[in-house]
């Protein structure tokens, strides 16, 4: 028994004895698991074990342990995918739409009918998502987004229709005021005929479509194109100043000068010194006119129909053939035909810029002569006078397509009448006496009418614009101008041929004519031109 303690004292005289001391507590620990809990081994005599962190029975291949026990927070499978989410394990119902595989299978969504069909991110059927797209057809509606007021529809898919909005309509246009209602806001909700997208109403000055801009698109009444002055023996004159003998003739007011451009056989414009061009707009009236050609075709200038058939013979075939890229080609009316003419020059009264092979005659208008029904008018290119002329004779005829305007008064109830189709204000009394052309144009530019101090003498192209054809024996709207002599009125445009006449008009025939200066006749005074 004394060689144990006799190995002790001869260890510790070496210095081995803490060195023996510390190796069997190693073994001991090793045989004992290591661990105070007792039984867990990372030896080759223990079993695989898988961390569970979530709990939800299903361990996590990558987070393992070898113990000859249980331990604590460990499973012995690894079926788990996702070992952050309980919710994802093995044998659960497949979620459709989350995008995740939440049965373990290696696969997402499968076997799920969700379909996203107006692409806005939300399925259309149960299951498919946290939420149901309750319109899957229409991508603005689905759940969360912001309620539209107004529009009877369930926008954010809460089962509730234009909760929380305010929509008013008080004149009951079907649109409201409201930026955050349907449709775009009503920028009058005190007048029902102003709305977003309603019909232009032109020269009332207001924004009737809502667009932020009051008589936008209206088309512009053409000026005649005379631009020099003219004494009464004929003489060019420099244009004389306000307040000055003759001031206020044509030549003294240039509202909206005549403006065109030349068109390809598609409706394209092309540069003004094109060499060949197939139609013509008018920039200020925008309408399109045929431009004749000199090659014996079927638009040659020298062509000429009769009015009863011109329609049938010329105008279904240029629609036939979608001439110049358009199927709406008509015959012009005469006040058309009046407005392309330039009443600044003659032989012919055109801008032959643009109209080039314009003969030197009588071209056909749509508008029937009213005191012989068979009769046409026609205009004659030589001055840019009116004629009526027989139907069953021919003469040259120029297409025209594009919006067709007419006259629409408005009575302004003190003594004028406003024309919104041109934006002419209009005297409705005639001047107290018969006059010359230089008092004429003395008396409009003195007058002052309905508190106006603007007024002048119409030009030729003006006055015609209130020609009534249909006026029976006065030819205009007698219940607008009731004070209107059955007889001539002057214009101040002068005649380019015989620069001592000025033009007239008369409400007797409704057509036009020229006279010396010296002439008595009557006045009828205008204001405006937009």
């Amino acid at each position: 028994m004394k060689q144990p303690s006799r190995l002790l004292n001869v260890l510790r005289s070496a210095g081995l004895l803490a060195i023996v001391i510390f190796g069997l507590a190693a073994i001991i620990g090793t045989s004992s698991g290591g661990n105070s809990g007792g039984g867990y081994s990372n030896d080759t005599e223990g079993v695989s074990y898988y961390r569970d962190a979530d709990g939800d029975g299903y361990g996590n291949p990558a987070d393992t342990m070898r113990s000859t026990s249980l331990p604590q927070g460990y499973v012995s499978n690894d079926s788990d995918c996702d070992d952050t989410d309980a919710e994802i394990r093995p044998g659960v119902a497949e979620v459709c739409g989350d995008g995740a595989d939440n049965n373990c299978d290696g696969r997402t969504n499968e076997g799920c009918p969700c379909t996203d069909a107006d692409g806005d991110g939300f399925f259309g059927q149960p299951g498919c998502g946290s939420v149901v797209d309750c319109d899957d057809a229409n991508a603005s509606i689905y759940p969360g987004t912001a309620e539209i007021g107004g529009d009877g529809i369930d926008n954010n898919c809460n089962g509730e229709i234009d909760e929380n909005t305010n929509c008013t309509d008080a004149d009951g246009d079907g649109f409201y005021v409201q930026s955050d209602c349907a449709g775009e806001p009503d920028c009058n909700d005190d007048n029902a005929a102003v709305y977003p997208g309603a019909p232009e109403r032109c020269w009332d000055g207001t924004d009737n479509d809502c667009d932020g801009q009051a008589d936008a698109g209206c088309p512009f009444f053409p000026d005649t194109g005379q631009i020099a002055c003219y004494d009464n023996a004929g003489n060019v004159s420099a244009c004389p100043a306000p307040g000055a003998a003759l001031y206020g003739q044509d030549g003294c007011y240039t509202l909206h000068p005549p403006s065109y451009a030349k068109l390809d056989g598609d409706g394209n414009e092309l540069p003004d010194d094109a060499a060949e061009w197939v139609t013509v707009r008018d920039n200020v009236t925008g309408l399109i006119w045929e431009a004749k050609t000199d090659d014996g075709g079927f638009n040659d200038k020298d062509n000429r129909y009769a009015w009863y058939n011109a329609a049938d013979a010329f105008i279904a075939r240029l629609n036939a053939d979608r001439f110049g890229g358009f199927s709406d080609w008509r015959i012009p009316s005469k006040l058309e035909l009046i407005c392309l003419a330039d009443y600044g020059v003659y032989s012919p009264s055109i801008n032959t810029d643009y109209f080039p092979h314009t003969v030197f005659s009588y071209y056909l208008t749509s508008t029937a002569y009213a005191d012989n029904m068979g009769a046409p008018w026609s205009v004659n290119f030589i001055t840019g006078q009116d004629h009526d002329l027989y139907e069953s004779i021919s003469y040259y005829l120029r297409a025209v397509r594009g919006q067709q305007t007419a006259p629409s008064f408005t009575d302004n109830r003190n003594a004028t009448v406003t024309d919104q189709a041109t934006g002419l204000m209009w005297s409705q009394v005639t001047a107290p006496n018969a006059m010359t052309w230089q008092q004429a144009l003395a008396w409009c530019e003195n007058a002052s009418l309905a508190g106006y101090n603007d007024w002048r003498l119409p030009t030729l192209k003006e006055l015609h614009s209130i020609v009534d054809g249909d006026g029976g024996f006065v030819k205009i709207n007698t219940g607008l101008f009731p004070d209107t002599v059955s007889s001539s009125y002057w214009t101040s445009t002068t005649n380019a041929y015989y620069l001592d006449d000025a033009w007239l008009v008369s409400f007797s025939s409704g057509g036009s004519g020229h006279v010396n200066k010296t002439a008595t006749y009557y006045v009828r005074a205008v204001r405006g031109g937009k």
